[in-house]
């Protein structure tokens, strides 16, 4: 394979060949895949020639200098002395591969001085040449470039990397691994279509390319991510600042069609041989930095560090338990009353997910939850938790207690997935409820991602008939205006601003126009976080709907939530 990603043919091995006396570039070609494992050993005993043919004209050039003691050069040069030895053996190889290209015969014989490492190279040819397949390989360039951008696609640049470690470990020196992520440029392809979406990758790829020198590679690995190569780096430093180089570079927005567009770039760099003295690693390595940086949600750069693989042998564990707990059933739904606050009785529960790994500890939901976001995982463990408050909904109903809702909370990532208006679908025709037994409740960060999305999606759940609360109303953008757009039937009120409400008058007054503002909105109110009597008495003069806190109950099993229904069922009868 060539510096212009094309595969080199056969006919090819012969200039490589002849040019070998001239420098000391690894051979790097391609070949059959059933002739993989023996072209291999080929190539390997080639690059291995050429390292010891450089020693061998080094040593010579320094005995011709005087610089090196006559007595030492055979212990260094496996060649021996005479230069003539290396001619030799590289003029015969270069008409072993003329001949065969040729479809002739060498009529030359094997030079008898040649030494023992050129004989096994040749041996390797003459048994390669023999199976006839060198000839069946059409002169034909082959392509190892990314159509788009025209830079080196993987496995142009695996094979730029190995050759870069190679160059690096003789001449004790560092190549530098940058992984780039590009943000926002698949927002471009969506906004604006793919001609415009390639030209914008392309101009990002020319600036990017301004900031390295021309023995450096970059190459594109994926549809927003690429990897440049930095050979032949003194310092570590160095690699740091070609990516702050870069990142100064895209601060300027690209003009693409008159439209100004900002690419936000993310850089995780790992070093040869400092972190790893492979390709492979190398490349894993700087995915965890650039993995590290992207968490920021911000533009930056960051090396590796092995901090960085002790987190994601943490994560990678955490996954693990987390995919066996789903299948285990080692998940739970806790349920917390919600209590009209006029009548004192139960209107209904919020289901909580608890796991119980299994050495029997309670797994925080804060320690998992945001983790199963990330990872997609949230997405069957909310369809797990939807089908499973229905089904106990269902057990209640059918034991003759009191009908109630269940509240749900949904995530963002399973609030978009294709599949989520399905699954309610399905448990509702399992379970034979009604959709007004379910709220659906909902963030305001969810709210704002696409506007115009999820106006939709809430304008046919309650088409279907489900009511929707918006959870932890007062910490995120608490717009007004998005409380006009979005069809919410219930504001639930972060604890933050209950619990010094009976203490800080200026909590008191943002829960009173909460509450009022929602009231005038035919919007119902429910307070959450009640710990004490005091801030139930301020919320009852403020005319809140209904409150659900420690003040009532802590989140309980199924089991106990089914004896205060039953407790509360009670209580009717002797009404």
């Amino acid at each position: 394979m060539n510096e212009y990603g094309q595969n080199l043919t056969y006919k090819s091995i012969l200039q490589t060949i002849s040019q070998l006396a001239a420098g000391d570039n690894p051979v790097r070609l391609t070949c059959p895949e059933d002739d993989k494992i023996r072209f291999e050993e080929l190539i390997n005993q080639l690059n291995e020639l050429i390292s010891a043919i450089a020693v061998a004209r080094s040593n010579i050039t320094s005995l011709l200098k005087g610089q090196l003691d006559q007595n030492n050069l055979q212990n260094e040069n496996v060649f021996g002395k005479d230069l003539r030895d290396i001619t030799s053996g590289l003029s015969y190889i270069t008409k072993l591969i003329d001949s065969t290209v040729k479809g002739k015969q060498i009529q030359t014989e094997i030079p008898k001085e040649l030494p023992d490492f050129f004989l096994e190279t040749i041996k390797s040819l003459n048994l390669l040449f023999s199976t006839n397949k060198l000839l069946e390989i059409e002169n034909q360039p082959i392509s190892y470039l990314d159509p788009i951008t025209n830079t080196p696609n993987r496995t142009l640049f695996e094979d730029r990397l190995n050759h870069a470690i190679i160059q690096a470990r003789r001449r004790n020196l560092k190549v530098g691994l940058l992984y780039l992520y590009l943000e926002r440029l698949r927002l471009s392809f969506d906004a604006f279509g793919d001609e415009f979406g390639n030209n914008l990758l392309r101009a990002a790829v020319q600036r990017l390319t301004l900031c390295i020198r021309e023995s450096d590679t970059i190459a594109r690995l994926g549809e927003t991510e690429f990897c440049v190569i930095l050979i032949d780096l003194q310092m570590t430093e160095h690699a740091a600042s070609v990516a702050n180089k870069m990142l100064t570079a895209f601060e300027e927005p690209f003009n693409i069609d008159g439209h100004d567009n900002t690419l936000s770039l993310c850089i995780g760099i790992s070093m040869f041989p400092d972190d790893s003295d492979n390709c492979s690693d190398l490349l894993r390595n700087a995915g965890l930095a650039l993995y590290h940086v992207k968490k920021q949600g911000i533009s930056g750069c960051e090396y590796y560090g092995s901090q960085m693989n002790e987190a994601i042998q943490r994560r990678m564990s955490l996954e693990d338990r987390l995919r066996k707990a789903i299948k285990r059933e080692e998940l739970e739904l806790y349920y917390q009353p919600k209590i009209n606050i006029s009548t004192g009785r139960i209107t209904g529960f919020e289901a909580l997910l608890r796991w119980h790994n299994k050495k029997g500890e309670m797994v925080v939901p804060n320690d998992f939850i945001p983790f199963a976001e990330e990872t997609g995982l949230i997405i069957p463990i909310g369809d797990w938790v939807i089908q499973s408050a229905c089904r106990q909904n269902k057990i209640w109903r059918d034991a003759g207690l009191p009908s109630v809702r269940i509240a749900v909370n949904i995530s963002a990532r399973q609030f978009r997935h294709g599949g989520f208006l399905n699954t309610l679908t399905d448990v509702l025709k399992e379970t034979r409820l009604k959709p007004d037994s379910i709220d659906i409740e909902i963030t305001e960060s969810m709210l704002i991602e696409d506007i115009q999305k999820t106006v939709l999606m809430l304008a046919e759940l309650k088409e279907m008939g489900f009511k929707i609360s918006m959870d932890d109303f007062g910490t995120g953008y608490s717009s007004l205006n998005y409380l006009k757009k979005f069809p919410i039937d219930t504001l639930k009120i972060d604890k933050s601003f209950v619990q010094n409400c009976s203490s800080d008058p200026f909590d008191s007054v943002i829960l009173s126009t909460i509450i009022a503002m929602a009231h005038n909105l035919n919007i119902r109110v429910v307070a959450e976080g009640v710990e004490t009597s005091a801030q139930l008495e301020l919320l009852r003069v403020f005319n809140c709907d209904e409150v659900q806190g420690f003040y009532f109950s802590r989140p309980i099993p199924a089991d106990k939530a089914a004896e205060m229904l039953k407790e509360e069922s009670l209580h009717l009868l002797n009404v």
